[in-house]
């Protein structure tokens, strides 16, 4: 019998409003991986929508943790960082999976930092050049194009040139940013009115795969994390690039569309809940074929 893999994922814990840790917990382990987490901070709300919200960083915190990890001996199949507090998170970051990573383990960064051609209010450019120090460690990476921009430190991409020509010499410079870096997912993506698609380069295959979805108004807080915990679990299930990518985003889609359908307020997240079976459906006759 195939031994349990376990995925580290290295999140901020907002403990309402689904996003990071609140989703990446249920989406890997509904796929049938193993999630730990190492928490960077802990918010009684994420940051979108709300006021007033408690923050508690967990710097000092984190290097206890892994110390503890480290005298268990974990076995960790993979790592997967999504926000990130500050440039010295970022360093740590880099060394604790220097720390407890083997031979085999695989290394997912979504760097989270920016979003519409802007950084996050709590970001300056430092950020984004430190960011890429981990997203060379990376094995995949998953980038929005606003961040894709930001790591190969060029001007964000003007709307008149959003095209699939364009968008895949992103991800191939992308892929060249490190050799440790195999796949590039770029999502996000907008190539015709009224759709949304993410890109897939595979550098071992030398091969692209764009897939999208019809684009649904509005701001839904937490689906970037929602994607890339979706194609992370597809992959480490032996999925394919093209498949991981078709899966998450139609498994997003139809979160966004459920809470449309129920008119929920936005910022409390997507109903994930509720697609997640049609989603592990996908995943599982892939599998079994």
């Amino acid at each position: 019998m195939e031994k349990l893999k376990r995925i580290l994922a290295i999140h901020d814990v907002s403990c309402v409003g689904k996003c990071s840790i609140t989703e990446a917990l249920p989406v890997i382990s509904a796929c049938g991986i193993e999630c730990s987490i190492l928490p960077t901070s802990l918010l009684s709300t994420h940051t979108g929508g709300f006021t007033n919200y408690t923050f508690l960083d967990l710097s000092d915190e984190m290097n206890k943790i892994v110390n503890h990890f480290k005298s268990l001996n974990l076995d960790i199949d993979g790592f997967y960082t999504g926000y990130l507090g500050n440039i010295k998170q970022i360093e740590d970051v880099i060394n604790y999976i220097d720390l407890l990573k083997n031979k085999n383990s695989i290394i997912f960064v979504d760097p989270v930092m920016a979003d519409d051609g802007k950084l996050y209010k709590a970001f300056d450019l430092n950020y984004a050049h430190k960011m890429v120090d981990l997203v060379k460690k990376a094995n995949v990476i998953i980038p929005n194009l606003t961040e894709a921009c930001l790591l190969l430190d060029i001007p964000y991409l003007d709307k008149k040139d959003w095209n699939l020509d364009n968008f895949k010499n992103i991800v191939f410079k992308l892929s060249n940013l490190s050799n440790n870096i195999n796949n590039v997912i770029l999502s996000g993506v907008e190539i015709k009115k009224g759709k949304i698609g993410v890109l897939g380069y595979n550098k071992l295959n030398n091969e692209f795969s764009y897939v999208e979805t019809d684009k649904i108004d509005g701001y839904f807080h937490g689906t970037g994390d929602l994607l890339s915990s979706s194609i992370i679990s597809c992959l480490m299930n032996g999925l394919s690039l093209d498949k991981s990518c078709q899966y998450s985003i139609d498994f997003v889609f139809n979160s966004i569309l459920k809470t449309v359908e129920e008119n929920r307020d936005y910022k409390y997240g997507v109903s994930f809940e509720k697609e997640i079976f049609n989603f592990l459906k996908n995943i599982r006759g892939v599998i079994n074929e």
